[in-house]
């Protein structure tokens, strides 16, 4: 049986880390866990050691650019790669974010989402 990749889910809504969870898992292609803040994520990382890290960008507790940045400068977690999602992001304006991980939008398709994550996944661990 073909193992599955690990994934963190960190978001601050609730319905967004079920739907993404769900429909993630549905694909038979990862198992994913989920954090409902930055704090949470950046203490679910050091754990979990996920090989790809899905995080919205806009939290109350700890952004997403800060939960990518102390990422980078934990050692254990130095090579997760990030990728961020937003609502303040449209579809058609996906890119790189300003720490270079992919910036997709929540309103973008989850066909998408998953390209990046299995691009990310593919892509030799990189140390920012």
């Amino acid at each position: 049986m073909e193992s599955r990749a690990r994934l963190l889910v960190v978001d601050d809504d609730p319905d967004v880390r079920h739907v993404l969870k769900t429909k993630l898992e549905q694909t038979g292609r990862f198992e994913v866990h989920t954090a409902g803040g930055g704090q949470e994520g950046l203490r679910s990382a050091q754990t979990l050691q996920p090989e790809v890290i899905v995080s919205d960008i806009d939290m109350p507790d700890v952004d997403g650019g800060e939960l990518a940045a102390t990422l980078r400068e934990t050692p254990s977690t130095a090579t997760i790669p990030v990728v961020f999602l937003s609502a303040l992001v449209s579809p058609t304006d996906t890119g790189q974010s300003s720490g270079g991980w992919p910036m997709l939008s929540k309103r973008g398709s989850l066909e998408t989402l998953i390209r990046t994550i299995e691009r990310m996944l593919a892509e030799p661990k990189r140390r920012a």
